[in-house]
């Protein structure tokens, strides 16, 4: 099974604030996939990883990191932004 198939994600450990961030931007070019049914419950339970953001939108992720921490922005292909996150 194939739980990361999709092509922005971003997903984090359940629970503990100081675990690396999981960012998932693109597939390669591939075409787009969809998020297969049971996917989540499995990351929950079997790996304690919560699901923030999902989307099967070709894009990129955009950075920004300075003093006050690290600002992430989810852009699709349209050159919209369709998700932001900052870690301090």
């Amino acid at each position: 099974m194939n739980i990361l198939s999709v092509t922005q994600q971003h997903l984090s450990k359940i629970g503990d604030p100081t675990y690396t961030d999981f960012i998932i931007s693109g597939a390669g070019g591939a075409l787009r996939y969809l998020e297969e049914e049971g996917s989540e419950e499995i990351l929950n339970e079997e790996h304690q990883i919560q699901k923030n953001f999902f989307t099967t939108n070709y894009g990129f992720v955009s950075f920004t990191i300075n003093s006050s921490g690290i600002h992430m922005e989810f852009v699709d292909e349209n050159l919209d932004i369709v998700y932001t996150y900052t870690r301090p």
